[in-house]
């Protein structure tokens, strides 16, 4: 991955910083990586909430709900990815939506329906990645991903400040 260098006084800076190190801990807790040292530059409660997250992200990759393979993923080339498969070609259900569609329509929507039925119906209850049948990401389901100190903290103190 190419590094992108910030001005230390842009607003992003320390998502950038924050982004890189979950990328790197994912990439740790998934292939076995060395594990990265956290930024000097991130508050000690941003570097558990990064490493939350990564931890959220590798159990959504390693989900046993089912297993294919993918091939030329970045960062994960040729991998096993364990993800939950919907029976849709998402590509075939984009080219069958009109791009000018407003608001609803039940008779549409009954159409769309009859032409892509769900196969069956999917729960989760842990962390998942949803992928189409031709391997292409639907969604990842991250329960729990942003930990309480982001919920809770930013709702009733300031943005920690950078040391």
């Amino acid at each position: 991955m190419d590094s992108l260098t910030l001005p230390a006084d842009w607003a992003l800076y320390v998502t950038h910083i924050a982004s890189e190190f979950v990328h790197s801990q994912f990439l740790h807790f998934i292939k076995g990586t060395p594990p990265p040292r956290p930024p000097p530059t991130l508050h000690m409660q941003i570097v558990d909430s990064c490493i939350h997250l990564a931890t959220v992200l590798a159990k959504a990759h390693n989900n046993p709900s089912k297993t294919f393979s993918l091939q030329n993923v970045p960062e994960i080339t040729a991998a096993n990815i364990t993800a939950v498969k919907l029976d849709i070609d998402i590509v075939r259900y984009n080219e069958a939506l009109s791009k000018e569609e407003k608001g609803t329509n039940d008779e549409r929507e009954d159409d769309l329906l009859r032409r892509f039925p769900p196969a069956t119906q999917v729960t989760l209850d842990m962390p998942a990645i949803v992928v189409d049948n031709g391997g292409r990401y639907l969604l990842w389901y991250l329960p729990d991903g942003i930990n309480g100190f982001f919920q809770v903290f930013h709702t009733i103190l300031p943005w920690p400040h950078i040391h």
